[in-house]
């Protein structure tokens, strides 16, 4: 019997354990890279973290907890994302 495990999984290699990103911690890091690629608020959010002097790693985890919050705010309300909205809220609010 073999036993194949998810790359995401951990796994024995030479006697010492090799930890790998979970799933969905590695969902949210390639989709938060591809946010602040793509431009939009995602990018300018993350130059404004870099300028108050925070760093890359630290920038990427907080556009994954936004983007983890806008998803979360579409399911719960069942209405699409608007850019220009969140915008006019952001300002006010100084996110």
């Amino acid at each position: 019997m073999v036993l194949l495990l998810p790359r995401w999984e951990k796994k024995l290699e030479d006697e010492e354990e090799q930890k790998i990103p979970s799933l969905p911690r590695y969902a949210r890091h390639l989709s938060a890279m591809a946010a602040v690629k793509s431009g939009g608020i995602f990018r300018e959010y993350k130059e404004r973290l870099i300028s108050r002097g925070k760093s890359a790693k630290t920038t990427l985890c907080a556009v994954m907890r936004k983007l983890a919050g806008i998803i979360y705010v579409i399911l719960k309300t069942s209405t699409p994302f608007s850019e220009k909205i969140y915008s006019q809220i952001s300002s006010q609010l100084q996110i």
